[in-house]
């Protein structure tokens, strides 16, 4: 299987205090039940220093079995920090739709990430 990978951006909540965005995969090749792993990037805004609580679940799916597993670790992070996605998904050609949400008080902010996974590495 060959894993595809974007993020798109988005903030609700007030004035900025920090931004959350989801990096690219930085496995290439996803195998039945193996992980792929995505950075996720707090930044402090503003001379922000709360906790952040990280969230992660999966908001979309297109194709078989789609079923995933998420994990991230840590699950908050202090001003700024880097928290790693762990995605395990079973086997099946699928599209999947992951949103990572920040949560510092009333303030939220989130970030979405697409994972496309094919069968026998062909994305078509």
């Amino acid at each position: 299987m060959t894993v595809l990978s974007s993020s798109r951006l988005s903030d609700r909540g007030g004035m900025h205090k920090f931004c959350i965005a989801v990096g690219l995969a930085v496995l290439c090749a996803l195998l039945v039940f193996s992980p792929a792993t995505y950075n996720v990037y707090v930044t402090a805004l503003n001379g922000f220093n709360g906790t952040v609580l990280l969230t992660s679940r999966q908001t979309g799916c297109t194709g078989t079995k789609c079923a995933s597993t998420l994990s991230l670790n840590p699950t908050s992070i202090s001003g700024s920090g880097t928290s790693i996605l762990t995605v395990t998904v079973p086997n099946g050609p699928k599209t999947l739709t992951i949103a990572v949400t920040g949560t510092s008080g009333s303030l939220t902010h989130q970030a979405t990430v697409t994972l496309k996974v094919c069968d026998q590495g062909f994305c078509g």
